[in-house]
């Protein structure tokens, strides 16, 4: 395997989503997920994070019912493909030092993907974003910005042909 250099791709907007077109941007954004990646996810409450998460993971052909873990902050799930994914949750997190007590150092030397709803709530411990969705909006109407942030010292495997 040699390691080459993630290409930037461009930002994009979309405006008046609605919850039945999520599935055709969870599919978009799929296509851009990679082994270690970290997705951000901002907006304010009823804006779709979760639902967004729900739809990329079903591209990416994870068999469970993906849930908000509000409650228990983390999730981990496995692709069909064996990828790894961890959903984030930080709605409740009032301090970053709570994420060390439950266990969120475990993951960060892994190729898991982080989703990762809230991700100001926890800064000083969360890695930063390759790629950024800010949702806006709420009901049958929203707006999904989606911002790559890997920096060009980013790296992926890619098998020699």
């Amino acid at each position: 395997m040699q390691a080459q250099p993630r290409v930037k791709s461009p930002a994009w907007n979309q405006a008046a989503v609605s919850l039945d077109e999520m599935q055709s941007i969870g599919r978009k954004i799929a296509k851009l997920i990679f082994p270690g990646c970290v997705v951000y996810f901002e907006g304010g409450l009823g804006a779709g994070k979760t639902t967004l998460i729900q739809k990329i993971c079903r591209e990416l052909k994870v068999d469970d019912v993906v849930l908000s873990p509000t409650f228990s902050i983390l999730k981990p799930y496995i692709s069909a493909s064996g990828l790894e994914l961890l959903h984030v949750d930080l709605y409740r997190i009032e301090n970053p030092a709570e994420l060390l007590l439950i266990g969120i150092e475990d993951f960060q030397d892994t190729d898991c993907v982080w989703l990762i709803e809230w991700p100001n709530r926890g800064f000083d411990v969360i890695p930063p974003p390759d790629i950024r969705i800010q949702l806006s909006g709420a009901g049958s109407s929203r707006k999904i910005c989606m911002t790559n942030e890997a920096n060009s010292l980013k790296m992926s495997m890619v098998a020699d042909a």
